[in-house]
């Protein structure tokens, strides 16, 4: 899990997984918009077609 911070005064805003997120600070009112652009395969949605080498 990860810790979630506030990027404008560091209150911890909370902790947990994710991909996406977008959370107000209750302390200074700062919108918080956060991405994870290398999310584990798993987490990823996978392509239609899979191309293999023709040997």
């Amino acid at each position: 899990m990860q810790l979630i911070n506030c990027r404008s005064c560091g209150r911890l805003l909370g902790k947990g997984i994710y991909t996406t997120l977008e959370i107000k600070c209750p302390r200074c009112k700062t919108i918080n918009s956060l991405s994870i652009s290398n999310a584990p395969l798993d987490c990823r949605e996978r392509p239609s077609k899979v191309e293999k080498n023709g040997d």
